[in-house]
C-alpha cells in the first residue's frame, strides 16, 4: 500500500479518542471496512467536523500510520439527511453500522458489497419518512441476509429475521433494543 491513499466510504462508527482525537470505522470501496484517526477532530474548529459526521458518504485521504492510518482530508459527498432527522433512520443506520462492524474485521476489499451499501443507505434516505418503521426493518434485514449469503455466513435458502440474527452473529448486538423501542 501507498503512503497514502484515496477512497471512497461511509462513515459508519466515530468514537472518541484520547483528548482531541477520533477514531472513524469506514466501509470503503477500495478497501472493505477501515479504522482511520482524526487528529485533533473533537475540537470545535476541525475542518474534518463536517465532513465526517456518521452515516455519511465521503471522499478521504489517508495516509498510513504505523498502527493505525490516519485521516488527511475528506470531502462530503451525500449527507444522507433525512435518515439523521429520523429517530428510526439512526436506529436502522446503528444497527446496520454494527453489524458490518461484526461481519468485517480486517481491510477486504468487496466493491459489490459497498454499492449494495450505498444503495440501501439511498434507499433509506428517500423512505425514511414514506414507509413504516417494519417495512424498512423488513428492507434492512433482507440486505443484512444477502450480505451474509454473499460472505458465506448462510446458505441460499436462509432468511435473517430480527429474532434470529443473533444465532449468525454470535453475539447480542447493543443497538437491536433501541431499535425495538422505537415506534
Amino acid at each position: 500500500m501507498e503512503k497514502t491513499y484515496k477512497t471512497t466510504g461511509i462513515v459508519l462508527i466515530s468514537r472518541d479518542f484520547g483528548e482531541s482525537d477520533r477514531l472513524f470505522v469506514v466501509y470503503t470501496r477500495d478497501y472493505g471496512k477501515i479504522e482511520v484517526l482524526a487528529k485533533g477532530a473533537k475540537k470545535i474548529l476541525s475542518k474534518l467536523n463536517a465532513h465526517m459526521a456518521e452515516y455519511s458518504l465521503v471522499d478521504m485521504m489517508v495516509a498510513n500510520g504505523s498502527k493505525l492510518d490516519k485521516l488527511a482530508g475528506a470531502v462530503l459527498i451525500k449527507d444522507y439527511t433525512n435518515i439523521k432527522a429520523s429517530l428510526v433512520g439512526v436506529a436502522l443506520a446503528s444497527y446496520l453500522a454494527e453489524v458490518f462492524n461484526i461481519l468485517f474485521a480486517a481491510p477486504q476489499k468487496d466493491q459489490q458489497i459497498f454499492d449494495k451499501l450505498v444503495l440501501l443507505f439511498d434507499y433509506l434516505d428517500e423512505n425514511i419518512n414514506l414507509l413504516k418503521k417494519l417495512e424498512l426493518e423488513k428492507r434492512m434485514y433482507q440486505f443484512i441476509g444477502e450480505i451474509m449469503k454473499d460472505l458465506g455466513y448462510l446458505k441460499k435458502e436462509d432468511e435473517i429475521q430480527e429474532g434470529n440474527i443473533l444465532n449468525y452473529l454470535g453475539r447480542e448486538l447493543k443497538t437491536a433494543q433501541f431499535l425495538a423501542n422505537i415506534s
